[in-house]
Formats: C-alpha cells, sequence, structure tokens
C-alpha cells in the first residue's frame, strides 16, 4: 500500500497485479497483464477512485495501455461493480512502433472480459452506463470507436455528471466495438 499526503489530506493506493501472461501478435511476443488500482482520499472532489487496467509490454517496455478509472464521492470499499461513479472515465495509449497491429481492439477486450468475470451486473443498463474522455487529441480514433460530443461539456452547472469531459460513449456501445465479428485470431489470456 502506498500512502501519500495530498492538500493535508492523506491519500492511501492499493495496487494488485495479476501475473503476466505472454501472446504473440503478428511476429510480437508481449507481456500482458491486469493491474487494479483503489486510490482513497485524493483530490477535494472526489473520495476516491476504482482503476481497472490492461498493460502490454514488450522486452519489458511500455507498448500500451486501456484503463478505466470511476471516480467515487465516498470512500471505498464500495460497490467497484456500480460505474455510476461521479465521472466513469477511460484512457488508451499504443506506442508508435506498435501502432497498425490491433492492439486497442485486443486491450479493450481483455479489460471487458475481465470486468464481466468481476462483475456479475455488467450489461444490465449497459446503454446507460457513460465512459467519458477529458480531451481528444487521437486524430479520430475516439469518434472511430462510436464516441460522441458531451452535450454538457462546456455547461456551466459543474455538478452535472461529465462536465468538463469533451466526448462519450455508452458501455455497451464499447462492447459492440471491441467484439466485432472477424476482428483478430488472437486468444485472450484472461
Amino acid at each position: 500500500m502506498l500512502c501519500a499526503s495530498y492538500n493535508n489530506t492523506k491519500v492511501t493506493m492499493k495496487q494488485q497485479e495479476q501475473h503476466p501472461k505472454t501472446i504473440q501478435i503478428k511476429g510480437h511476443n508481449f507481456n500482458i497483464s491486469y493491474k487494479t488500482m483503489v486510490i482513497n482520499g485524493y483530490e477535494n472532489y472526489y473520495g476516491s477512485a476504482y482503476e481497472r487496467t490492461i498493460e502490454i509490454k514488450k522486452d519489458d517496455v511500455l507498448a500500451g495501455y486501456f484503463t478505466i478509472k470511476i471516480n467515487y464521492a465516498v470512500s471505498l470499499p464500495i460497490d467497484i461493480c456500480d460505474f455510476q461513479g461521479s465521472v466513469p472515465e477511460m484512457s488508451i495509449l499504443v506506442e508508435e512502433p506498435y501502432n497498425k497491429l490491433g492492439l486497442t481492439k485486443i486491450m479493450m477486450r481483455l479489460l471487458i472480459n475481465q470486468i464481466k468475470t468481476e462483475c456479475s451486473n455488467f450489461m444490465e443498463d449497459a446503454g446507460y452506463k457513460l465512459l467519458y474522455i477529458d480531451t481528444d487529441a487521437s486524430a479520430g480514433f475516439w469518434q472511430h470507436i462510436g464516441m460522441v460530443p458531451n452535450p454538457h461539456y462546456e455547461t456551466k452547472n459543474k455538478k452535472r455528471n461529465g462536465c468538463g469531459y469533451e466526448k462519450y460513449i455508452t458501455l455497451i456501445n464499447l462492447y459492440n466495438y471491441a467484439f466485432k465479428p472477424n476482428f483478430c485470431s488472437v486468444i485472450v489470456p484472461f
């Protein structure tokens, strides 16, 4: 467990990681791992956060990651399968040499499968569960996967869920994108 102080508030972080699995994609061997992190007491606005991340490394160097983070107004533990936290957000990175290998969909599939394993209610109301991105600097990637402009991006009501986040996607639309048929024949290890 990591402890720190931020604005005189004690911050605790607890991270768990599964043992990495190895997969081969188009002649490259990658190590893939699933990590969770619980952060309690950070920022004045949120009480806690729960992060789930799929991380891909090549030769112990980060090749990419996909994270879904849910911010809560209260401290954990609470129901980590509740995607109605203050602002459920996601982020993704694929390093330049690995851009055309399909790592994005692989990481999305792995993370969604992992969440489905942890959360029996994953698909309940999935059409209403929103995931946000802060800023779109992707040259069209987020739009390609189905994200749409957030009508509350520049709202004056700062208490409105999603305020200040540029785009969003429903969980079911992310699921549908990640699991389009005939994508790849990579066997996911989790």
